[in-house]
């Protein structure tokens, strides 16, 4: 059985295939089906040669043909079934709640102000960080709530009925939010954290 390998073609193209030759125009390579045939496999990224050599291997190692065209398919498509069931749930509930109070999909009619969801999702994030996990009001896991706002505000993105009412980036902001460069400072002044209070070690920080 032949050799084979993810690795970068040697042209400019940046693909990735898996192959057994010494570069990437050898005869034999693996398909998505995960078998091997006569031509040339280009992938546009590792993750993907990597996901298709993953299941070459794996036939291999069951000794089964790959014979279902639809799982093939599903390699390059958005795998549903990573989500994880428990909180989609709960987004949900939190979804025909609204549904209840204003109609299913008013939102999709009606457009998307994106202070008034971010607001949202901010105060269920803001309220279950301060040690409330139930809203209250919904009976519903904060958390689930402000899924279910951000979903509203990409859905508004995607039906293109969003109000963009952001307020004017900063002309820095990268280096002000993310890459501060007084992080670097503190943790170099800093190098030994003492451990954090918490919830779960408050009493025995007394």
């Amino acid at each position: 059985m032949s050799e084979f390998r993810v690795r970068k073609t040697d042209d400019n193209t940046g693909c990735w295939t898996i192959a057994d030759g010494p570069d990437y125009r050898c005869q034999n390579y693996i398909n998505s089906d995960g078998e091997v045939v006569v031509d040339t496999a280009l992938y546009d990224t590792e993750a993907e040669a990597q996901a298709v050599f993953n299941l070459y291997l794996l036939m291999q190692e069951k000794n089964v043909k790959h014979t279902n065209p639809k799982d093939s398919l599903a390699i390059n498509k958005a795998p549903l079934s990573t989500l994880p069931t428990g909180p989609m749930y709960e987004v949900a509930l939190a979804m025909l709640e609204g549904a209840r109070k204003y109609g299913r999909h008013n939102y999709r009619v009606m457009g998307v102000k994106a202070s008034v969801y971010y607001d949202g999702a901010m105060g269920h994030l803001t309220a279950w960080w301060e040690g409330e996990d139930i809203d209250p009001d919904s009976g519903i896991h904060h958390l689930g709530k402000a899924m279910a706002c951000l979903a509203v505000i990409r859905d508004g993105q995607m039906m293109e009925n969003w109000i963009d009412d952001r307020p004017p980036k900063y002309p820095n902001g990268d280096e002000l939010m993310r890459n501060n460069p007084a992080v670097t400072t503190i943790l170099e002044k800093y190098p030994y954290c003492i451990e954090s209070y918490t919830e779960l070690n408050k009493d025995q920080k007394r």
